[in-house]
Parts: structure tokens; C-alpha cells; sequence
């Protein structure tokens, strides 16, 4: 075949600068996104099969490349308590929380098979009644935990409250949550806003924790951290301005 032949390459494919078959085949991997998509649905599937008292052993298996979509289960007394228990023995959860993921479920169920979606929620509701009585649910306890968790992180007072309303946490107990996670550093005489924000300036390796770049022309940029993490502008600017050796001791 003569190099001048104008068919010599008329049935190749220019080599994709992504992989074989292009952006959407690349080489690149699953989206974060996506992967969460999937332990979101395979945690579903245990939820059910624990709540229906099956294994994953007892599970029909199916093709790799014809999955059908996993059926709607029907929602009763004992299965709503199942994936509850199941859903508790693997997190901490607020009353609030664990409510919406059951409600979720009645929903559904009432969808596929028609049941009551009123009968669903009382039954629901005694269910969650009957877990703050005995222990299992504690709602203080877990919005304490979660705000001494996220202070020891640096995160702001504003952040703390967002990421508990988001797990349905009333506002009386976000307010004593915060104020019992910023008890050690008030009787220290330290500033509890202030420390965490050192903190997250640690964490970030930015203003006086950098170890690369200009301090100097990253300022802006680190004051800009700091204030998408909830802190205030004379907050942020004593940290991001402030020497590292002057800190407060951090635990």
C-alpha cells in the first residue's frame, strides 16, 4: 500500500487524547460522586435485607449486565425496626434524623404496594418514641458529640449549627451542644471561635502554618478560607495576619 494511497488510513481512528473511546470511557475513573451513589444504594440493599432478615448469601444472583431495579420493600412494624436497629448499629443518629430516613421508606412502600402512608408515620413515630425512652436515640448526646467533634476540627459555631439543622437537631440543642463543646476553652480563658479557627488555619496549612507560596500574596486567598468556614472577618484576619508561634496550644 503506497504512502500516496488516500485510503491508507481512511479506516483509522485518531488515537483519543482520554483513552480509548473518548472522554466518557477515559481512564480518569468513577466521579466521587458516582461512587457515593453506589454505597448509598448498596447500604439501602443491606438495610433491607437486614430488616427482612435476610443475608446477602440469600440474595437471587444477577447478571453483571442486566440489573433490574431492586424492589420496593413492604413496610411493617418489625421491618421498620430492623432498619432502624440496622441503620443505628452502623451510625449515631439524631431522632430527627432517623425519622426522615423511615418516613422515607413508608413512602415508598405506599407507592408500591398501596399501603397507608398515615399508618406508616404512627408507626413510625412510636418507634422513635419508644428508642429516646430506652436509651437508644439521645439526641443531646449526639448534637454534643457531633459539635466536640467538628470544634476539634475548626469549625465555626455557623458551620456546627448547619451540619446538625441538617440532621434535623432542634435549635435548643444546637445552642447547649456548642456551649458544652466550648466549655474546656472558656475556662482556659481562650477565645473558643478564635482557637478553632487556628485550628482550621492548621489543618489548611495556610496564612502562618504555610510551608509553600508567598504569605504575603496569599492572603486574600486564606482570609477567604477561613471565611467560607464560617469565621468572621476580624476572626479570620488575627489568624491569617498572626505569627504561629504566637498561637494557642492546640490540642
Amino acid at each position: 500500500m503506497s504512502d500516496d494511497d488516500p485510503t491508507a488510513f481512511k479506516d483509522k481512528k485518531p488515537p483519543s487524547r482520554f483513552g480509548q473511546g473518548g472522554f466518557g470511557r477515559s481512564k480518569l475513573g468513577q466521579s466521587g460522586f458516582s461512587k457515593r451513589a453506589k454505597t448509598a444504594k448498596s447500604f439501602d440493599r443491606d438495610v433491607d435485607r437486614a430488616a427482612s432478615g435476610t443475608s446477602p448469601g440469600d440474595a437471587p444472583q444477577r447478571a453483571p449486565a442486566r440489573r433490574e431495579p431492586r424492589p420496593v420493600r413492604k413496610v411493617t412494624a418489625q421491618y421498620l425496626e430492623n432498619a432502624a436497629l440496622y441503620y443505628l448499629g452502623r451510625f449515631s443518629a439524631a431522632s430527627g434524623h432517623l425519622r426522615q430516613l423511615l418516613v422515607r421508606r413508608v413512602d415508598r412502600s405506599a407507592k408500591a404496594h398501596d399501603t397507608d402512608p398515615v399508618a406508616g408515620r404512627e408507626m413510625v413515630d412510636k418507634l422513635i418514641a419508644r428508642f429516646l425512652t430506652s436509651g437508644l436515640l439521645d439526641d443531646a448526646a449526639y448534637a454534643a458529640g457531633k459539635a466536640k467533634s467538628l470544634r476539634r476540627r475548626g469549625a465555626s459555631r455557623n458551620v456546627i449549627a448547619q451540619k446538625l439543622r441538617a440532621k434535623s437537631v432542634a435549635a435548643d440543642r444546637i445552642a447547649d451542644a456548642v456551649g458544652a463543646a466550648d466549655a474546656n476553652a472558656i475556662e482556659d480563658g481562650e477565645d473558643a471561635e478564635l482557637l478553632a479557627a487556628w485550628r482550621l488555619a492548621r489543618r489548611k496549612r495556610i496564612g502562618p502554618y504555610r510551608t509553600t507560596g508567598n504569605r504575603a500574596e496569599l492572603r486574600m486567598k486564606d482570609l477567604a478560607a477561613l471565611a467560607r468556614g464560617g469565621f468572621s472577618y476580624e476572626v479570620a484576619r488575627r489568624v491569617i495576619d498572626g505569627d504561629a508561634d504566637d498561637a494557642p496550644r492546640l490540642d
